[in-house]
């Protein structure tokens, strides 16, 4: 329920993340490769049950996500990215955030970057910001 003119707040999960995990986890075996180019194709993530890889799920394009909000009757004003590309520095993430230039650094270019919509793919999450119409 949301009353006219409301904000939607839409969140979904990038179709690409599978990709960026296997890089930045050391990941690149065939099964992993795999999944993550099926799920960049598709969508469809369907991992082994045994690997550490998420679940059955259904992720998202951005173009997708925002068609859904249309059909839905709402509209689009802006999507955004949750994580930043700080994520790609993995397992050195937490020894980087802790020195203050380059935590500062980090928040800078995230800032700069969290609504250029050629690098939604790269975060994990999307956020889609809707209106219902009047």
């Amino acid at each position: 329920m949301l009353r006219p003119g409301g904000l939607l707040l839409a969140g979904a999960i990038s179709r690409y993340i599978p990709m960026v995990k296997v890089l930045t986890r050391n990941l690149l075996d065939q099964r992993s490769m795999s999944i993550a180019r099926q799920t960049a194709n598709t969508g469809q993530h369907r991992p082994d049950p045994d690997q550490d890889f998420f679940t059955t799920a259904f992720f998202h394009h951005l173009r997708g996500l925002e068609r859904e909000i249309r059909q839905a009757g709402f509209q689009p004003r802006t999507t955004l990215a949750v994580e930043g590309p700080a994520r790609l520095l993995g397992d050195q993430f937490k020894e980087r955030w802790s020195h203050p230039e380059t935590r500062q650094w980090l928040l800078d270019l995230t800032r700069s970057m969290e609504a250029d919509r050629s690098l939604l793919g790269v975060s994990g999450h999307m956020i889609s910001i809707a209106r219902k119409p009047e």
